[in-house]
């Protein structure tokens, strides 16, 4: 019984110490991926990319034909080409749509109408009634009503991540990604699984959204970048009068 023990003991030990560098490895993974991908809303400056959203429920499927943004500082200039739902013609109104945002108010240009839009009062650099495609990659980082001043936050990304749970790694498509889960009742579902591209300083390229009890366990919608690149234009030109 004493040999049993004094092999029992040693054993233990080494399991709990395993047990604890795995959960600080995830913190330590958790805490990389935090740091480096809050600060990718700033650093960004000019930039290109296509969006999508694919629903088996409630949350309606379209798709962002392309988005190209400029940024300095506070000033933000977006043209969004393509906003449509999956099936449908594209509204002549919105192609393409203009936005300019100074930090204070912002304006957006129709080319359907001609008419260029201002605002002191909208948080969006965008009308009200069309989404803001901006923050469309990052609506697990706020809510729906979040606007670009608010993604660059880093306290809310600090605050999320606190709630966060690293699920693991996988590569796609040659992407390594690491997937993090994250409760989202403001996107009014149980929680998103976001696919942080790791060579990419962790952009997040696409989340799949789950409902407890639904859809067999299977994502209800699931959201993706599925174009990017660098722009070459880095001064941002806005057209404030």
């Amino acid at each position: 019984m004493q040999n049993t023990l004094r092999f029992f003991i040693p054993v233990v030990f080494v399991f709990c110490s395993m047990v604890i560098f795995v959960q600080r490895s995830n913190a330590d993974v958790l805490r990389d991926i935090c740091q480096s991908a809050s600060q990718m809303p700033t650093l960004l400056k000019s930039y290109q990319f296509s969006f999508e959203v694919r629903s088996n429920a409630h949350i309606p499927t379209f798709l962002y034909d392309k988005v190209d943004v400029w940024q300095s500082g506070s000033n933000i200039k977006t043209i969004t080409t393509g906003v449509h739902s999956e099936g449908t013609e594209i509204d002549p109104i919105l192609e393409p749509l203009e936005y300019a945002f100074n930090g204070v108010h912002y304006q957006w240009f129709a080319t359907g109408t001609s008419n260029l839009t201002f605002s002191k009062k909208c948080r969006h650099p965008t009308p009200y009634w069309t989404q803001n495609p901006l923050i469309e990659p990052y609506f697990w980082v706020a809510d729906l009503q979040a606007n670009w001043s608010d993604i660059k936050d880093i306290a809310r990304w600090e605050t999320r991540f606190k709630e966060a749970k690293h699920v693991g790694e996988k590569i796609e498509d040659g992407v390594h990604f690491e997937i993090v889960s994250f409760p989202s009742p403001q996107m009014e579902v149980d929680r998103v699984h976001v696919y942080f591209a790791r060579d990419l300083n962790y952009y997040p390229l696409k989340f799949f959204a789950y409902i407890d009890g639904m859809n067999n366990g299977l994502p209800v919608a699931d959201a993706r970048v599925t174009r990017y690149k660098s722009l070459t234009l880095t001064v941002c030109h806005l057209f404030f009068l």
